[in-house]
């Protein structure tokens, strides 16, 4: 997200925090804001059933966009950078971790991500570790390619990537024909399968966590929710109550929201949501924009149109340019995927 987005964010939990649990989700659904804030907001209140006192600190961490020591560049304040490493600038930044266009000792930019000081123990520092070894595993070209990880001398963890440097999948897509789009999706596909056969469920897919660089070449990001498959019973992955209150609503499977455990079927799920915006640009559930709480009945217990339906329904033009027309066997793909059982 971007600063004022953060402002945003940090404005509605403060007045959240002031209204009685029972009531946070119906007041959030009242404000008009895009659905990125009011996720991040959600999370955080989640999160903060847990951790409260990290989670505030988190806060004044992101908010006040300055850390203590560290070099600067432009004016602002940064953490200090494992060593090797030359921060330049920060790239994106949430309430548990932050991302640096970073240099390395051979003058190539990569992306740092470092966790927050306050969440390096605990469930949220397990997860950052979780997610180097889970990057270990994967070698794709569709894939963000770990580079390094470790320990800052100020004992935060960090983990390297390779800087991507594009634009989420919906924006790339937005101008692009329906056969272009599709290609991209199959590209989004092929990544994911890769994580698959090395037993890696991602759990978090959605346009954010994928950019498309400008030559057309698709990267999938952020697996700091990923867990791997065969923990829990005939392969599947037992979540944790943490780890359900960190996902995203919007993008989340019905096993999910549930709490059952979790297989590859999951991301074929939040797959199928990410296809179906791109070709309607809608949600296939509107209940998106009212309350987290409906959202999540509505994925539960509704069957959403099909996307060709929803295309020739809306009452406002979707969000990508050219006209399309999506055809039957595309509808009934994407229906697969969101198929209320996996």
């Amino acid at each position: 997200m971007n600063p004022a987005q953060w402002q945003k964010v940090e404005e509605l939990l403060r007045s959240a925090w002031q209204r009685p649990a029972a009531g946070r989700e119906e007041w959030l659904s009242r404000q008009e804001e895009d659905g990125e804030v009011l996720e991040e907001v959600l999370s955080l209140l989640a999160a903060d059933a847990l951790e409260s006192a990290r989670v505030e600190q988190a806060l004044g961490a992101g908010l006040a966009l300055v850390e203590e020591g560290g070099a600067t560049a432009g004016g602002t304040v940064f953490p200090n950078p494992p060593e090797g490493y030359r921060i330049l600038a920060r790239i994106g930044f949430g309430g548990t971790s932050a991302v640096y266009r970073a240099e390395d000792r051979q003058g190539r930019v990569v992306a740092l991500k470092l966790l927050r000081p306050e969440l390096a123990d605990g469930f949220v520092g397990h997860r950052f570790e979780a997610e180097r070894r889970t990057l270990e595993r994967l070698e794709s070209p569709r894939i963000a390619r770990l580079l390094d990880a470790g320990t800052t001398s100020d004992g935060l963890p960090f983990v390297v990537t390779e800087y991507v440097d594009g634009l989420p999948l919906d924006a790339y897509c937005r101008e692009r024909p329906l056969n272009t789009v599709l290609e991209l999706f199959q590209e989004v596909c092929r990544g994911v399968h890769h994580a698959h056969r090395n037993l890696i469920i991602h759990r978090d897919l959605k346009a954010a966590n994928i950019l498309v660089e400008g030559s057309g070449q698709v990267k999938v990001l952020d697996f700091g929710l990923a867990a791997v498959v065969g923990d829990g019973p005939e392969g599947s992955v037992e979540p944790t109550v943490t780890a359900q209150r960190m996902l995203t609503p919007s993008c989340a499977s019905p096993e999910q929201l549930r709490g059952d455990p979790l297989t590859t079927a999951t991301d074929i799920y939040s797959l199928g949501v990410l296809l179906y915006q791109l070709c309607t640009g809608r949600h296939p559930q509107e209940a998106w924009r009212t309350s987290p709480g409906e959202l999540a009945r509505a994925i539960l217990e509704e069957e959403p149109p099909a996307p060709s339906v929803a295309l020739t329904a809306s009452d406002r033009p979707p969000s990508q340019g050219p006209s399309r027309r999506i055809p039957k066997d595309l509808d009934a793909i994407v229906l697969k995927a969101l198929a209320k059982e996996p």
